[in-house]
């Protein structure tokens, strides 16, 4: 009887383990593939924690990241449908769809507000004498791309501020050679991103002179980049987006709740040292996108003629989101 027993236990055994084996090929199976094409830098905070916490799995996909080193490739890929989605700023969003690229974002992504303007700074070297941005006319001034968001952001600031900016001389230098830039005297002032804004500032090379994109007065709250795909990709891919969405939200949520856990995260898929990323100031992320956190860098790129003309944000987002 006892031989008989034990019998059974070993056929219910092998049979639960043949189920459960059985379950979880089947459920691989169900994965949808989904490529992304990503910049390694901390804004994308959502899908690193979303495939660190298998927010993608649990929404039935499969997401496979092509890392760029700029919005501007993205574009590339997300146009010619070498990946589903992308990443990349309002700019330059913006200027391709004035050139009739049929773009648009799916989801809040990263955004700045007044507690967290050190996401990007002026600054300047730290004996400058330099003050204030008054200070800044007819200077030369280090931007990581001429009509990028940074090049506005200097314009926006500077003529907000009164300084003549037709005297404002910008030259491109990319982030990593910015600090030196500085130090050896080749610029008067650069806008930089984090994390180099953190890194030359404990070094001691540079001190901020004016911290965010644009004056708070002018835009309190705004979308710096976020995830965007191609319209005829979206109507092609409504369920697939849908379920990315569902996943970048947990992951928002979860940034949210847990910032403490984010600085081993980010280090893992920006290469950068997590001790640095402690000192960073990060990007917000929302549950919602307000039509003003598009809008008024699309009327400021017409106004500093990055774009012939302005248009409606509703242009540049996904029929599915709503704008507040």
């Amino acid at each position: 009887m006892k031989r008989l027993r034990a019998f059974y236990t070993l056929v219910f055994v092998v049979s639960v383990l043949a189920m459960v084996l059985t379950a979880g090929r089947g459920y691989a199976a169900e994965l949808q593939p989904m490529k992304v094409s990503y910049l390694p830098i901390i804004d994308l905070l959502q899908i690193y924690v979303a495939w660190e916490k298998g927010f993608f799995e649990g929404e039935g996909l499969k997401v496979e990241g092509q890392a760029v080193q700029g919005g501007a490739v993205s574009q590339t890929l997300v146009e010619s449908g070498s990946v589903d989605l992308g990443w990349t700023a309002v700019i330059p969003l913006s200027q391709a769809h004035v050139k009739g690229f049929r773009f648009a974002f799916i989801a809040p992504g990263a955004f700045t507000d007044t507690t967290n303007r050190s996401l990007v700074s002026i600054v300047v070297k730290k004996d400058s004498p330099l003050k204030s941005v008054k200070d800044l006319a007819g200077k030369k001034i280090a931007v990581n791309g001429i009509n990028s968001i940074n090049h506005l952001s200097v314009l926006s600031i500077a003529d907000f501020h009164g300084v003549d900016i037709k005297g404002l001389k910008f030259l491109e230098v990319g982030f990593p050679m910015q600090p030196a830039a500085i130090r050896e005297g080749s610029v008067d002032a650069a806008s930089m991103n984090q994390p180099f804004l953190a890194g030359a500032e404990s070094e001691g090379v540079v001190k901020q002179l004016y911290p965010g994109f644009y004056p708070p007065e002018i835009a309190p709250r705004y979308m710096v980049s976020s995830w965007f795909a191609k319209k005829e990709t979206m109507d092609k891919n409504k369920d697939k987006i849908g379920r990315y969405l569902r996943a970048v939200s947990k992951a928002s949520d979860f940034i949210n709740k847990n910032p403490d856990q984010m600085p081993p995260i980010a280090a893992k898929y920006t290469k950068l040292d997590a001790n640095l990323i402690r000192k960073v100031t990060l990007p917000k992320f929302f549950s919602k996108v307000q039509k003003k956190d598009i809008q008024v860098q699309i009327d400021l790129c017409a106004k500093y003629g990055f774009i012939e003309k302005g248009f409606d944000a509703k242009e540049i987002v996904a029929d599915f989101i709503t704008l507040e």
